[in-house]
């Protein structure tokens, strides 16, 4: 550990003096900062030059004073969003893992990725599992297509302009092909993908919807795929679209 309050490293200083400004009534003065944090006054002006750069922190040309930023802000309205999605969808999915006996999940958009935030594995012995938190690009996978699906046509061309990650010799990248599927995506309200992220694991997703018609995130069925043939796949994807619509109802409730 380097100096500063108690020993605090470089990254609690940070949140130490990011706290201040997100809890402030008013922008604060340097010395109130390091009042309150127990820094010193030249470490409390590095650390808000480096919030500053990354917008997270806003200085008052007239006072001097300091208030939070773009940035700040933008991180607190995104854990709002997934705070609701996994409110509205944790009982969605989990209805839906009853209901099929397989792995159900849970993903919020995180611009052009998303992350999975919600699951209820299957009680088989054989089942799929995914790593809450994981990051996902939109192209990979039934979720990310239905999310990407879901996006006006300028987000499709911005994501299809990034890098398209390989996690598998499954795993889609033809721009083409991609296209395709988002077509194809659009026009019957539900993906399906097998082996993209994980050998072996398949899955069936449809996009969950704000107030505002756009794409919060995701729900999908996860399951081995050898455990499933045409006539399963189409009763997944008609409970899938139904459990979606449901958990863009009950998003829409929360936002009201």
């Amino acid at each position: 550990m380097d100096g500063g309050p108690s020993g605090a490293t470089t990254t609690a200083r940070t949140l130490l003096v990011l706290q201040q400004l997100t809890n402030a009534a008013h922008p604060l003065s340097v010395p109130e900062i390091a009042s309150a944090t127990g820094m010193a006054t030249a470490e409390v002006h590095r650390v808000l030059g480096e919030l500053r750069q990354f917008g997270f922190a806003v200085q008052d040309p007239a006072t001097g004073r300091y208030r939070t930023g773009h940035a700040a802000v933008g991180l607190g309205q995104e854990a709002r969003r997934r705070d609701a999605l996994r409110t509205a969808g944790t009982p969605v999915i989990a209805r839906l893992a009853a209901l099929t006996g397989e792995t159900t999940t849970l993903s919020a958009r995180q611009g052009y990725e998303r992350c999975y935030v919600g699951q209820v594995e299957s009680m088989q012995e054989i089942r799929i599992s995914v790593t809450l938190g994981e990051r996902v690009s939109l192209v990979v996978g039934a979720n990310g297509i239905v999310i990407l699906a879901a996006l006006p046509d300028e987000d499709v061309e911005q994501v299809l302009r990034l890098p398209r990650p390989r996690l598998t010799s499954s795993t889609i990248t033809d721009e083409q092909v991609i296209r395709e599927r988002v077509a194809v995506a659009r026009e019957r309200g539900w993906a399906r993908s097998d082996g993209e992220r994980v050998k072996h694991s398949a899955s069936i997703a449809a996009a969950v919807l704000d107030r505002d018609g756009r794409p919060a995130g995701s729900l999908s069925v996860a399951y081995l795929a050898e455990r499933a043939d045409d006539a399963t796949i189409a009763q997944l994807a008609e409970v899938v679209v139904e459990a979606a619509a449901e958990a863009s109802a009950r998003l829409r409730d929360l936002d009201a």
